[in-house]
């Protein structure tokens, strides 16, 4: 395996480099080589996640330079860059790939996280971003659960959870358009996008080591998951598919488990770190204040669903 794995560095190196030349310093011919490799690649979807896979061995490694990893970066997002993939890929079977991508999606995040240069950073979440949208929507929801749910960095878990958000609210809006209500939606339970969500608001507000969340060093994916809960509330009041969302007891547990018990810690944490004046602890009452900001709008539209019932 180790041998297979240098073998597909150098696979992924190779196009890179060529990638990261002009026609100063390469031929013609391998240029133009290149572009039709390239083409050839953007319209086979197979041939396609074969390729976005093989660039995770450069962007995984820790013994290449940033800059190869920066190119490596522009050659997914060339490969990846084509509009309306998600119509081709929802007729693909993804299982094979699925692990894969997993992986490869990793090693964007190490870069998101580790790269010392904005530009880097940015692309990289780019190439996620896009690498994620590539994945049929009836799996998208099973990948971002896996990232957030293998996340150990809060402020990734936080950008994890604003992605989660932004396919909520594309899948609530593409049932509104439809009139068509997931499968689960039809019976006692939730449709399949508020489920996979909520699931990601517990594992947050409620962690599986017991306890509520960590404050103020979890600041950043409280909130995102505050927001991520207060989207899905606001998304029951409104239409046709206004209060159906949540059940009496669902909205108990809410209330009574996830953010209840966060008020008084967040007020007791931020009256400590009131009394000091440092840059430092500004920045953390800053935070507190927006956390307690989204909260108490949670508990409010909480509160009122619960006099509904």
């Amino acid at each position: 395996m180790e041998h297979f794995s240098f073998a597909m560095d150098g696979a992924a190196l190779s196009v890179v480099w060529t990638l990261m030349h002009d026609d100063k310093d390469m031929s013609k011919y391998a240029g133009e080589e290149l572009e039709l490799a390239v083409k050839e690649v953007q319209g086979n979807h197979m041939e396609k996640w074969e390729a976005i896979n093989m660039l995770k061995y450069v962007l995984s490694s820790i013994h290449y330079p940033w800059i190869i990893k920066s190119h490596s970066l522009n050659l997914m997002l060339i490969l990846s860059g084509e509009d309306h993939v998600e119509e081709i890929n929802n007729h693909v079977d993804f299982t094979c790939f699925a692990h894969r991508i997993f992986e490869t999606l990793k090693a964007i995040e190490s870069v998101m996280i580790a790269a010392p240069m904005a530009l880097v950073r940015k692309k990289a979440f780019a190439a996620l971003k896009k690498v994620i949208s590539m994945v049929p929507s009836s799996q998208r929801f099973d990948i971002l659960h896996g990232l957030v749910n293998n996340s150990t960095s809060p402020a990734l878990t936080a950008i994890l959870l604003d992605l989660v958000r932004q396919e909520v609210s594309r899948e609530s809006r593409q049932a509104d358009n439809d009139c068509i209500e997931d499968e689960g939606f039809r019976g006692n339970g939730l449709p399949r996008w508020a489920s996979h969500a909520l699931e990601l608001v517990e594992l947050i507000l409620r962690p599986p080591e017991g306890g509520p969340p960590c404050l103020p060093d979890h600041s950043e994916q409280v909130i995102s998951a505050l927001n991520l809960l207060r989207f899905i509330l606001i998304i029951d009041s409104r239409g046709q598919r206004s209060a159906k969302l949540f059940r009496k007891e669902t909205l108990h547990k809410v209330h009574s488990e996830w953010l209840t018990p966060l008020r008084p810690i967040a007020e007791q944490i931020q009256l400590e770190n009131e009394k000091d004046a440092d840059e430092i602890t500004k920045q953390i009452v800053c935070m507190l204040n927006l956390v307690q900001l989204v909260l108490y709008r949670c508990i409010e539209l909480v509160e009122e669903k619960m006099k509904g019932c």
